[in-house]
């Protein structure tokens, strides 16, 4: 009876699970119904179709002349370009001219700190060694740019580049940490420096030590009245040459002011001083 039982039960959970004795999967469901439901692929068969699918669609990926231009037109469109003219490395005396922020001061990280403030070091005093030493600065955007480039001595120039790309002069610094430019002379093939310091010619030293001189000779009055109007109209070249920026003569303002005080010293000035010393004064 145990016997019976178990080969039912074995029987009516086969009919159940669909699996016979042997291990073959059988349909419990009528034929007519069998058709209209979906076939359920077997592993091997999804594994081929998977691997059919990506055979297909990665050589059109691959091979796509719009893909592979889109690509290419996206990495080229990349700053780099833009990137590299937006900072350079510079003197620090250049830097300093044209007020630029410092990227990175170098070998000046101890003297010059960019964590406050990347422009700070404009109000800093720096030795002749220093203001030669090269920093990354960073440019303005759509500004201008100073590459470096080297003589036929293979001293180091910088030449300064506008907006547009276009050569507006060539800088140099000197031994002493000035910035200078440098300018071709007329046949091309010299060139000199020209800073921006002031000089005044031998004749107009023989000029001024000539009317001091004379001067002097008539009385003390007369050589302080002359040594006075000098330096008063040497100052005021000098504020003329800062407006006109340009070479100015130092003789006319300096000799007209001494001519014209000398002789009112003489004429009026030295006759009231002999008249105060005639008179006795008693304190």
């Amino acid at each position: 009876e145990r016997a019976i039982n178990a080969t039912y039960n074995l029987h009516v959970s086969s009919a159940i699970s669909g699996v016979s004795e042997n291990g073959v999967v059988e349909s419990t469901t009528p034929h007519s119904t069998n058709e209209n439901l979906p076939r359920v692929p077997s592993r091997q068969h999804r594994k081929k179709q998977s691997t059919h699918r990506i055979n297909n669609t990665t050589p059109s990926a691959a091979s796509s002349p719009n893909n592979t231009d889109q690509i290419s037109n996206t990495s080229s469109s990349t700053p780099t370009e833009d990137s590299a003219h937006v900072k350079a490395f510079v003197p620090l005396a250049i830097a300093k001219v044209y007020k630029l922020p410092l990227i990175s001061p170098g070998v000046l990280s101890e003297i010059i700190s960019i964590e406050t403030s990347r422009t700070a070091y404009l109000e800093q005093q720096f030795s002749p060694v220093e203001l030669s030493t090269d920093v990354e600065v960073k440019f303005p955007r759509g500004g201008g740019r100073i590459e470096t480039t080297y003589n036929n001595k293979s001293e180091p120039r910088y030449v300064v580049y506008n907006k547009d790309g276009e050569i507006k002069r060539t800088l140099l610094v000197n031994k002493d940490g000035k910035v200078m430019e440098e300018i071709s002379g007329e046949d091309g093939d010299s060139a000199m420096a020209q800073d921006n310091t002031i000089k005044l010619g031998l004749g107009d030293f023989i000029f001024y030590s000539v009317l001091v001189s004379k001067a002097a000779e008539y009385g003390f009055a007369a050589f302080v009245a002359c040594f006075l109007s000098i330096l008063t109209g040497l100052g005021g070249t000098l504020v003329l040459l800062a407006v006109y920026h340009h070479a100015l003569p130092a003789l006319p303002i300096s000799i007209f002011l001494a001519v014209v005080f000398y002789l009112l010293t003489i004429y009026c000035m030295e006759p009231w001083i002999q008249d105060m010393f005639q008179v006795p004064y008693y304190v």
